[in-house]
């Protein structure tokens, strides 16, 4: 929600994600492939990822700043948080343990 609200969600780009990703999900999940091809589908798909991750990483261009992006916290704000999360992360290791 915090993205639509800034004007970083385009609905344009959403709505087929949105509307196609139920059924196809669905679908996905009622055809079973034997291991064999599974493990090549994905690792084709992992191949092509870090391809496009070194091309992207080798980019000499850098991309267009965000609009209405807020600036990242000063070093103060950080150090003032660190408590918080640090606190969260026992409280949450205690109650999986």
């Amino acid at each position: 929600c915090q993205f639509w609200r800034v004007g970083l969600l385009s609905w344009r780009t959403f709505y087929p994600f949105g509307v196609l990703g139920v059924p196809f999900s669905l679908l996905g999940g009622a055809i079973h492939v034997p291991p064999h091809a599974y493990y090549a589908i994905v690792g084709v798909i992992l191949l092509l990822s870090g391809l496009q991750m070194a091309r992207s990483a080798t980019r000499t261009t850098a991309p267009a700043p965000c609009p209405n992006r807020a600036a990242a916290p000063s070093p103060h704000a950080r150090a003032a948080s660190a408590p918080a999360w640090l606190n969260a992360m026992i409280l949450d290791s205690m109650a999986t343990s």
